[in-house]
């Protein structure tokens, strides 16, 4: 019996293979048709391997549905011209690397990193409604907020402020209809947001409630 991996093999055995290439910031990834191991998962002699390369901008779902549909064909393959393949079947090779099932703890944005990296956890966990951040609640309390839109910001267009602002920043920039949140290096972009306990709002309207629209004016996100 044979199965397919939507990873190279031993890179990513486990639950979330497609995530972690993508919270990872890979730039290639693929499927891997191994036979099935006796006792454990993932860990089967390697008929075909098949690499994919990953673009900046792909989002699970889309890598997710490439990635089945090559599986697919290559399952087939492996069908047709077993006795053949079989033969030449390896063991993996390599130090493995696990991949996890991923929580709602696991989207808390950490905008201490880099604009590429938080945008990479966009692209892994969006799909799931995990990614979050906070802002400063009643006395030390925080509220949770869902970000339910996300851009990279282009280094010419990114505010023009002083070098020293803390990451967690946010800013609205009216002529983008848009909040704008400082990260460890560059910016990110964000449009809609859901508090918890409130109905999703638009940046425009986050920024009212926040007196955002006047120019010099921001708040935090922890």
């Amino acid at each position: 019996m044979i199965n397919m991996h939507p990873s190279l093999l031993p890179k990513y055995r486990g639950a979330s293979p497609i995530r972690a290439s993508l919270m990872n910031n890979d730039i290639v990834t693929g499927i891997s048709i191994v036979t099935l191991s006796p006792k454990e998962f993932d860990k089967g002699k390697i008929l075909i391997q098949k690499e994919l390369p990953i673009s900046p901008t792909m989002m699970h779902s889309e890598l997710r549905d490439i990635l089945s549909t090559l599986g697919a064909q290559y399952i087939l393959h492996s069908l047709e011209n077993y006795d053949t393949l079989i033969k030449g079947a390896k063991e993996q090779q390599g130090k493995p690397i696990m991949s996890k099932k991923f929580y709602m703890d696991d989207g808390k944005v950490d905008w201490s990193q880099k604009n590429v990296d938080i945008y990479s956890k966009w692209r892994a966990l969006s799909d799931l409604g995990f990614i979050h951040t906070f802002r400063a609640g009643k006395g030390n309390s925080l509220i949770r907020i869902k970000i339910l839109s996300m851009e990279l910001v282009d280094s010419n267009d990114s505010p023009i402020l002083p070098s020293e602002i803390e990451y967690g920043t946010v800013l609205y920039e009216k002529s983008k209809k848009s909040l704008f949140i400082k990260c460890g290096q560059g910016w990110i972009r964000v449009s809609s947001v859901k508090p918890d306990s409130k109905n999703i709002m638009s940046a425009h309207n986050y920024a009212l409630g926040f007196n955002l629209l006047k120019k010099g004016n921001f708040t935090k996100f922890y």
